[in-house]
């Protein structure tokens, strides 16, 4: 699953992939604090190699957030994370790398 950042906001692709999941951003990690605000509220970036994503914009994202088999894998994968400490303490966000573009 990929969270791609571009000119015209947040997309979800490949989101059936739940074995791989990252926060691709279409700009310089120079722009990193314009892009944050245009997406606050579904993520928040630590540094510019990761990203907390809110698992709650994830879980209804518009096209996929309705489909019951979309959330319960999306629940699966949290729950694969959360050993690895991906997934943040209180539960509501999962960190994911980001690719600069």
């Amino acid at each position: 699953m990929i969270i791609r950042i571009g000119a015209n906001g947040p997309s979800l692709d490949d989101a059936e992939n739940f074995r791989s999941f990252k926060v691709v951003v279409e700009a310089a990690a120079g722009d990193r604090e314009a892009i944050a605000k245009a997406v606050a509220g579904i993520l928040q970036f630590e540094g510019d190699e990761h990203a907390w994503v809110a698992i709650g914009a994830l879980e209804n994202w518009p096209g996929h957030g309705e489909d019951a088999r979309f959330r319960a894998s999306l629940q699966a994968m949290i729950v694969k994370a959360k050993p690895f400490g991906w997934i943040a303490e209180d539960g509501r966000s999962i960190r994911a790398h980001i690719d600069w573009l």
